[in-house]
């Protein structure tokens, strides 16, 4: 459950981000921000929010919710890893 409300709140707040700065649509935004070498920060910034969903599951006891989140993130840093290796 927690990898799967990191990764929806991962996409959201990148397609939120995306939306906010992008003057076209949201798709040839990414495509863009691809090809420009830049779709890595923006994956990173909208990571920021598992750092809060983590912290909120650790203090309400939700170790199994904790540990989606953790998986989650560190599924996003290789694939941050990845985009940067194939820049």
């Amino acid at each position: 459950m927690g990898f799967t409300a990191a990764l929806l709140g991962t996409a959201s707040c990148t397609l939120l981000f995306t939306a906010v700065v992008a003057k076209g649509e949201a798709i040839d935004s990414l495509i863009f921000l691809y090809q420009q070498n830049k779709l890595g920060a923006l994956i990173s910034l909208g990571a920021l929010i598992n750092l809060a969903l983590f912290f909120v599951a650790i203090r309400r006891n939700k170790t199994a919710f904790a540990t989606g989140v953790l998986l989650c993130s560190l599924l996003l840093v290789a694939l941050v890893a990845i985009l940067k290796i194939n820049s």
